[in-house]
């Protein structure tokens, strides 16, 4: 058994934050990354928050892609927009 003390302001926000709109499909400005980041053989200097639950680099995606067999047999799950 074990307890956990949690903030009642887990993640607190507020002005200057970025957020992803209330929409199935929206996505967030892009965000600057502090550091660069090598993906696959390209760098990349900034990302996109996509509310069906995956990042982006180049472009916002706010279309629904179905999930691959892989996302299938393991976890995925769209951010809450409400």
């Amino acid at each position: 058994l074990a307890f956990v003390l949690v903030p009642a302001n887990f993640l607190p926000f507020g002005n200057g934050e970025i957020v992803t709109p209330r929409l199935e499909n929206g996505s967030s400005e892009a965000i600057t990354l502090q550091l660069p980041f090598k993906f696959f053989g390209r760098t990349h200097n900034q990302t996109f928050v996509n509310n069906n639950g995956h990042l982006t680099f180049t472009e916002p995606l706010s279309d629904y892609i179905p999930p691959s067999e892989f996302w299938k047999r393991h976890h995925c799950s769209s951010l809450d927009s409400t």
